[in-house]
Parts: C-alpha cells; structure tokens; sequence
C-alpha cells in the first residue's frame, strides 16, 4: 500500500496541481460572495491571509469584491515596500495566496512520496536482513 501511494502520488502530481488550480478559481468567487458559504470561506481566507501575508486567491484584492472592506485588515500592508501595491488608495499585499497554497500542497505531496519510497526501502532491508538470519539459523 505504501508503494501504491508514492506511486499513485508521484504519477499523478501534474493532475492534482491542475484540479487545485480549478478548485481555488472556484474559490476565488466565494470571497466577493454574500451567502453563508462565502461567509465560512471569507472568514477562513481572512485568517489564512494575515498567516502567510498575502491577499486574495487568484487577482489579489480584486477577488474580494465588495466584501474588501471586511477584509481590508488581513490584506494590509504595514509599510509601502516592494511587497505591496495599492488598491482602492489602500496598501494591501501584492502576493496572492495561489503560490502560497500551492506550494504547500506540492510540498507536502512530495513529503508522501519520499515517505512512501523510503519506508518501503527500509521494509525491504529488514525482509532480506530477516532471510540472512533465517539462513544462518538453518545451517546450525
């Protein structure tokens, strides 16, 4: 099971990296949204945003909509540098968070891979350490 897994991982990482990219296109329209769902999302994506200091899913700031004011504060930047622009007379992050998420998500499939590999090598070892000691024990 664990060589299915790294196998199933490492063969299909190009299609996951291109189903989270149609998932967070999706998502990026929960954030001008008004209804309950937008709601939990927004709320999520406020705390996400202040965490890894970026703003919006795919457009930035724009991908809030009218809910921007709401949202103002997690997108905020301290100071005008080389990691903010403006928006509606305001500095906000120039980062969106899509790198963020998706490097993320590369790492740690890359993590399942490694992991899957490597515990299976190390199984192997012990099946053939196990098989050299069954053998000495037989020749006695």
């Amino acid at each position: 099971m664990q060589l299915t897994a790294g196998i199933l991982a490492a063969k299909f990482k190009p299609e996951t990296e291109r189903a989270l990219k149609a998932t967070l296109r999706e998502s990026a329209q929960l954030l001008s949204q008004t209804n309950e769902k937008g709601r939990k999302f927004q709320k999520t994506m406020v705390t996400f945003q202040k965490e890894f200091k970026c703003c919006g899913l795919i457009s930035g700031a724009a991908d809030w909509g009218r809910n921007f004011e709401e949202a103002y504060e997690s997108c905020k930047c301290s100071s005008p540098s080389d990691s903010c622009i403006t928006y509606t007379g305001r500095y906000v992050y120039k980062q969106t968070c899509e790198p963020v998420i998706r490097a993320s998500v590369s790492n740690h499939l890359d993590i399942v891979i490694g992991l899957s590999f490597g515990l299976a090598a190390v199984e192997v070892l012990g099946m053939v350490f196990s098989m050299i000691l069954f053998c000495q024990i037989e020749k006695r």
